[in-house]
């Protein structure tokens, strides 16, 4: 990151960031207007070689509202000017759907730079843990809440509205959803865990030829198998 030196320049050269508006709602601006013409611009906005703005959007706006005909700038260069925006918005009275349109956008930014450009990379495990706790740093938002607001968006997105509007905390949404999705999924998968280890000790109790047993589930449910190719198919029977 390359600092270039404070300066004013026309206001009308400046060009608000796209990636902003996809982020962020927009917020009341009187009370930072009120500030600046009481204080002036205490704090220069951020922009890059192209006077597109990184941070200070509501300040730019402010300004412009204002009819003012210069602003003050820091010219900045960032290797990635995405994560440099979220990042300058760390002390940002957030909403959880600004929030969650932060992780979405940071997590594609971490997919490519970890499977290159345009490469679809898929986060399990350890990786995906990293990559909430960076997005956690970047965003300024605390790991727990974060990973409750996306499970929130996975299940149940409209309960973000409500939690925006005061009507529902993170905490009393993410209740909800564990209660309705989670708990179950989890009961569910046990349940499958126990099946299927119960049909395993069968198998190996009972010696059952596995060609046999897909040959008669073929028969009895001839769309259970839908899925299994031939080759899956001779492959079972090999490992048997």
């Amino acid at each position: 990151m390359i600092k270039a030196r404070v300066m004013r320049i026309d206001i009308k050269k400046i060009k608000p960031n796209p990636t902003n508006d996809e982020i962020y709602t927009s917020t009341d601006l009187s009370t930072l207007k009120q500030s600046l013409e009481r204080n002036g611009q205490l704090e220069p906005i951020v922009i890059n070689k192209q006077n597109l703005i990184i941070s200070g959007h509501r300040r730019y706006f402010s300004i412009l509202q204002l009819g003012w005909k210069e602003i003050e700038v820091r010219v900045v260069d960032y290797e990635n000017e995405t994560i440099a925006l979220i990042e300058h918005n760390q002390t940002r009275m957030k909403s959880a759907t600004d929030i969650q349109n932060e992780f979405r956008i940071l997590e594609q930014e971490y997919r490519k730079e970890l499977g290159g450009q345009g490469k679809r990379t898929d986060l399990k495990g350890e990786k995906r843990f990293n990559i909430y706790v960076e997005i956690a740093n970047k965003t300024g938002v605390g790991l727990s809440k974060l990973k409750q607001i996306q499970s929130i968006h996975n299940y149940e997105p409209e309960l973000l509205e409500k939690i925006d509007s005061g009507e529902l905390s993170v905490s009393g949404a993410y209740k909800i959803v564990q209660e309705k999705y989670i708990n179950k999924l989890k009961k569910d998968k046990n349940q499958d865990d126990l099946q299927k280890s119960k049909l395993k000790k069968f198998l190996e109790k009972e010696q059952i030829d596995i060609g046999n047993l897909i040959e008669t589930l073929g028969d009895t449910y001839p769309y259970s198998l839908l899925d299994i190719s031939a080759e899956q198919v001779e492959e079972l029977k090999k490992k048997d």
